[in-house]
């Protein structure tokens, strides 16, 4: 038989040693609803450069040095958000996060500005290492910068990834991770 130079109108299954000049492109191809397509993390050890961020405010408000990350997803696709958090602080003091998409200007939703989750620390030199996860559909646009910022019960100021009061224990680490997932 002589080889076809072109698949147009030929059935059945392609094999996968199939070879080609340009290599092949799925940039057109769709993928099924709940599949993630990209990531992206902005991760916050205790030994990075710019020290341990910090909150001095009943917020909410950002960290000193703002602890976000953008992503570009395709317009009407949701984002995955997941964060963890190593805080301590000084005094008593019950702490909030709320998670804010700078973008659209506006707070994820279920919580707003009262904040998506937090926790409390009974003294000085201790740590909490908080977390949370939401599926958000933005309104509108591709490109989103989500920021996470708190605030505590009164004025004392919250520290994110200070070593416990033993410096030679713990390297603490803070994470946000962002998920296009297919809708």
């Amino acid at each position: 038989q002589t080889p076809n130079a072109s698949l147009t109108g030929m059935t059945g299954t392609i094999g996968d040693a199939v070879t080609g000049s340009p290599a092949l492109n799925l940039s057109n191809a769709t993928f099924p609803a709940g599949c993630v397509l990209q990531a992206v993390q902005y991760t916050l050890a205790s030994g990075d450069t710019g020290g341990q961020p910090t909150i001095s405010s009943t917020g909410p408000t950002s960290f000193s040095t703002p602890f976000k990350k953008s992503i570009t997803i395709t317009a009407g696709n949701t984002i995955f958000v997941t964060t963890s958090l190593c805080i301590t602080k000084t005094g008593g003091v019950e702490t909030y996060f709320t998670l804010r998409d700078n973008t659209l200007g506006v707070y994820l939703p279920s919580s707003g500005a009262d904040g998506h989750f937090g926790g409390a620390v009974s003294a000085d030199s201790q740590f909490v290492q908080m977390s949370y996860s939401i599926l958000y559909t933005p309104t509108s646009g591709t490109v989103h910068e989500i920021e996470v910022k708190g605030g505590a019960t009164n004025s004392n100021t919250l520290t994110m990834n200070k070593q416990h009061s033993y410096a030679a224990q713990g390297r603490m680490s803070s994470s946000l991770i962002l998920m296009e997932i297919q809708t």
